[in-house]
């Protein structure tokens, strides 16, 4: 059974990019009125279905469809370009707001894009791990154009995080055996 993951966040934040990052490529669209594109795509990680939510008009308008895919969503991710402008966070504000916390299995994550850019927005990273902590989420910084360096510590955040923990975490026994078996042949 394959998972949901569902991508969220302003435009031009790099999301496109990071979808591209964790998935083998598209796998099907599904287009929507009011500006809404969905992608939805086969993802690397695990068996997900990646939703993204590539443009809405954020002028308080329904985020209906959000609602929806949110209530079978798995896995949240909601994006911001760390190096964009501060107003990004009224949009973040707008987005959690809307998100139902019906769906005790799903987790909401923040992502802190670089989106390929390397001069932060001191301002608006501290507000984001401000509302991270507020709301007890996690807080990923990474830079979509290069996702092999996904795991590094967020700027503002001490706690170290990887995005690849639920596969570490279905996969330990497997790994936990081969390393043992690795070391036994050199003893």
């Amino acid at each position: 059974m394959s998972q949901v993951m569902l991508v969220l966040g302003p435009n031009k934040v790099g999301k496109s990019s990071l979808i591209d990052s964790l998935t083998y490529g598209q796998f099907h669209r599904e287009f929507y009125p009011q500006d809404i594109h969905f992608q939805v795509k086969l993802a690397k990680t695990a068996q997900h279905r990646v939703y993204e939510v590539q443009s809405i008009e954020w002028d308080g308008k329904p985020l209906g469809l959000v609602q929806f895919y949110s209530n079978v969503a798995d896995l949240i991710l909601i994006v911001v370009n760390i190096c964009g402008c501060y107003e990004q966070m009224d949009q973040v504000h707008d987005i959690y707001q809307t998100l139902p916390i019906t769906n005790n299995k799903q987790q909401i994550v923040l992502i802190g894009n670089l989106n390929g850019q390397n001069k932060r927005n001191q301002q608006l990273c501290q507000s984001l791990s401000l509302f991270a902590k507020l709301n007890d989420l996690k807080l990923y910084e990474l830079d979509s154009t290069n996702i092999m360096n996904v795991q590094i510590e967020f700027n503002f955040i001490t706690q170290p995080y990887s995005i690849f923990d639920d596969i570490w975490n279905r996969n330990q026994t497997y790994v936990t055996q081969f390393m043992s078996q690795t070391v036994s042949l050199f003893n």
